[in-house]
């Protein structure tokens, strides 16, 4: 009797084995997926999960064709919205190739406001009172579903569009001011200035020239 009880839990027992190891392979073999399914996937634009970024540009200016995009900024606060030409943006924390710049402007344009913007006030209110074509550096909590931007740093920055007239070029992490260019008309009378005292100057001294020589032949 004891040695049948004995033979039926040894086989009751080689069974689970056999079914562990078999659940084991077989999951093996399945492969893993990087984001868990119901819009996890930080490309996506209905992610809920939020991730950080980077975005450049200019506050309130004159887009350039060659910019990334140009995106309103909506900052319910305030009940104010703001333009901004994006020329860099990334995720600081996720490699391109999960989400790249692309994907993150992808909603760009499909609504009246493409971001909603909150956070701390004083951030706030670096991008609302910041002068038309400012230059600003805007690190954020986005939110693909939401189109939130929650703020973690605004700062100005010293890159200037080429061909601005008003400011003369500053590379990135240059240390130099910018300093405005001198304005044109200020250089014209400047120029017409100097040709006139030259022009009066002149006459005298041909006149002095012609002294000396009738002085030599008398």
């Amino acid at each position: 009797m004891l040695k049948r009880i004995w033979k039926s839990s040894v086989v009751s027992l080689l069974g689970v084995i056999m079914s562990l190891c078999t659940a084991a392979s077989a999951s093996a073999q399945i492969p893993l997926m990087p984001f868990s399914m119901g819009g996890d996937n930080p490309a996506s634009e209905n992610a809920r999960t939020p991730f950080q970024v980077r975005f450049k540009g200019f506050i309130n200016s004159r887009p350039d064709p060659d910019s990334l995009a140009l995106v309103s900024l909506g900052i319910a606060k305030y009940s104010e919205t703001y333009q901004f030409e994006v020329i860099e943006v990334k995720a600081t924390t996720l490699p391109e190739h999960i989400v790249n710049s692309r994907q993150i402007l992808q909603q760009a344009g499909k609504y009246d406001v493409d971001y909603n913007v909150i956070g701390p006030t004083d951030l706030l209110s670096k991008i609302a009172q910041a002068q038309p074509g400012t230059p600003l550096q805007i690190e954020a909590m986005f939110q693909q579903r939401r189109r939130k931007l929650t703020l973690l740093s605004v700062e100005q920055i010293n890159i200037v569009k080429e061909g601005d007239p008003t400011k003369a070029l500053v590379r990135e992490g240059d240390s130099a001011k910018v300093e405005p260019a001198e304005p044109a008309e200020e250089k014209t009378a400047e120029a017409t200035e100097t040709a006139e005292t030259a022009a009066k100057k002149e006459p005298a001294s041909k006149s002095r020239s012609f002294s000396t020589l009738f002085g030599l032949l008398d």
